[in-house]
């Protein structure tokens, strides 16, 4: 390493390989797994109108992208633009390679409800846990199908759940040792 025998030359090496370091961070959206699934997502989520359908079907292929198509404009703005969850997070874990070149990529989004201008509501935080997988086309990486996981709600407040809830009746034909018995 004869050539870094400079603190100019060390300076050099350390910037390209910080900047280096920077561009894979900020990939443009389907350069890789990663950048694509985020690139959905975040379309996903910020669909305003049934004429943004486009926006997801060039970022799909395979099963998500015949999905999206077969949709009818109807159930695309109820699926999509009427729909109005605000995304709180996006992660990323456990990508995996496939002998035939496809990724698979475990997710996990939050989200919460919202109302017409885009603003949260309510305490309640969703979090789906679900697998993505991705093919290349060309220089871009596609989303090709999703399955989910696991579904969880995380509530900030109590909850109560009364001991006999409204409507609750007795039953008459219940004997009273019976009661509370199951």
């Amino acid at each position: 390493m004869r050539w870094l025998n400079s603190a100019a030359q060390m300076t050099v090496l350390v910037s390209l390989l910080v900047g280096a370091g920077a561009c894979t961070k900020s990939a443009p959206h389907g350069e890789t797994p990663e950048a694509a699934l985020e690139a959905y997502v975040k379309t996903a989520f910020s669909i305003s109108k049934v004429e943004d359908a486009q926006a997801l079907l060039n970022l799909s292929t395979g099963d998500a992208k015949e999905w999206l198509a077969s949709m009818s404009k109807e159930k695309f703005e109820e699926q999509f633009v009427k729909n109005k969850m605000t995304l709180q997070s996006l992660s990323m874990k456990d990508v995996r390679h496939e002998q035939n070149g496809d990724v698979s990529l475990v997710y996990e989004i939050a989200f919460k409800d919202g109302n017409p201008d885009g603003k949260p509501t309510g305490p309640s935080v969703f979090t789906n846990k679900k697998i993505a997988y991705l093919t290349k086309e060309g220089n871009e990486w596609k989303i090709k199908a999703t399955k989910n996981v696991k579904s969880y709600i995380e509530r900030k407040d109590a909850l109560e759940i009364p001991p006999n809830p409204p409507g609750y009746q007795e039953s008459d034909d219940v004997k009273p040792e019976a009661k509370g018995k199951k």
